[in-house]
């Protein structure tokens, strides 16, 4: 949305370039952290936006300004609605959270840190990070789709299409390339 706007800044004169962190201003330090530099059309600022960031641990990736928004909808809208489903699936079921972290795995106590931490933020701005997003062919479709796989199977005792969905995902994040870093 913000494109016409950026350009039109190019167009006039202005030296643009986005700096876009991919952490909170809670963070203190910038080793392992991400942040993202959008060329905007001005490769001059591009450069100088980079060398603001040579002298730190940061890691630095660069990005066109559609590629940028095509992966947020991935990086910041799926991980974003995954952790508000479950918030919000915890909430309606009426178990008490104290007990279920007493009684919980690690899976289920990492799921519920981030979760808590991700429905303490701003609502309204997470609400304007999902509406950005395309929610029928975007990350939250292919998510509900996804979803609705695993139920189906469940529902319909096929294991082996459940096998199926998780050996897929498997294969898919083992790919060189794909896998998180430490």
């Amino acid at each position: 949305p913000l494109a016409d706007g950026l350009k039109a800044m190019r167009v006039a004169g202005c030296r643009i370039a986005s700096v876009h962190p991919m952490f909170g201003p809670r963070e203190l330090m910038l080793s392992g952290r991400h942040i993202l530099l959008v060329d905007a059309g001005h490769a001059e600022a591009l450069s100088e936006a980079r060398e603001l960031f040579t002298h730190t641990a940061a890691e630095c990736v660069e990005l066109g300004l559609k590629e940028h928004d095509e992966v947020m909808g991935w990086v910041l809208g799926l991980s974003h609605l995954l952790n508000i489903a479950f918030a919000a699936a915890i909430s309606e079921s009426g178990e008490e959270v104290p007990l279920l972290r007493d009684i919980s795995s690690t899976t289920f106590n990492h799921q519920l840190n981030v979760a808590a931490q991700v429905v303490s933020e701003n609502p309204h701005l997470y609400f304007e990070i999902q509406a950005g997003t395309h929610p029928d062919t975007g990350a939250a479709g292919i998510f509900a789709r996804s979803l609705a796989g695993l139920i189906e199977a469940i529902s319909a005792g096929d294991e082996e299409a459940f096998v199926g969905i998780m050996n897929k995902a498997r294969d898919y994040l083992a790919r060189p390339g794909a896998g998180a870093k430490a």
